[in-house]
């Protein structure tokens, strides 16, 4: 994959505070192209939409890393499903 755009992502962080909520979504990007880059993995049990259960108080980068493996298996999904004629890939 050489490019992806991804139009809108909603996130709803419930009991996490701003500031935490504001760096995990700075770390989003870089995490979300990491678990791309990485080899497949099997999804995440609950990769669905839907909540996100994380234990305790998890710092920013906890909570983008989750973010992008929800993310990143979402994408693999869509990326191996079956194309439209004359649609794109990247």
């Amino acid at each position: 994959m050489k490019r992806l755009h991804i139009d809108r992502l909603r996130l709803q962080l419930k009991g996490v505070d701003a500031r935490t909520a504001e760096a995990a979504a700075r770390l989003l990007g870089p995490a979300l192209a990491a678990q791309l880059a990485a080899p497949e993995t099997p999804p995440p049990r609950d990769s669905g939409q839907g909540t996100l259960r994380l234990p305790g108080r998890p710092d920013a980068e906890q909570l983008s890393r989750a973010a992008a493996e929800r993310v990143s298996s979402q994408v693999r999904a869509h990326m191996s499903s079956p194309r439209k004629p004359g649609k794109s890939g990247d």
